[in-house]
């Protein structure tokens, strides 16, 4: 099981994180021609936007809803 936002965060600790991005960013580029534009840097915007799978325009929600937020205000 991977923690991507663990992961994100001991990379910027040890001061990888920017390294990583760019070697991605090359590889984008070198197999697909550009870089996914749905790629943010970490801590850009909510990760739902990232992994949606497709570029979404500005304001975009996930249309999952967990009703968490309705069950915790009964």
């Amino acid at each position: 099981v991977f923690n991507l936002y663990e992961q994100f965060e001991q990379l910027k600790k040890r001061n990888q994180y920017d390294k990583m991005v760019k070697v991605n960013r090359e590889r984008d580029i070198k197999f697909q021609g550009n870089i996914n534009p749905m790629i943010l840097k970490f801590g850009e915007d909510a990760e739902a936007v990232q992994y949606s799978g497709r570029e979404v325009e500005k304001g975009w929600q996930c249309p999952f809803h967990s009703g968490k937020a309705e069950r915790e205000a009964v």
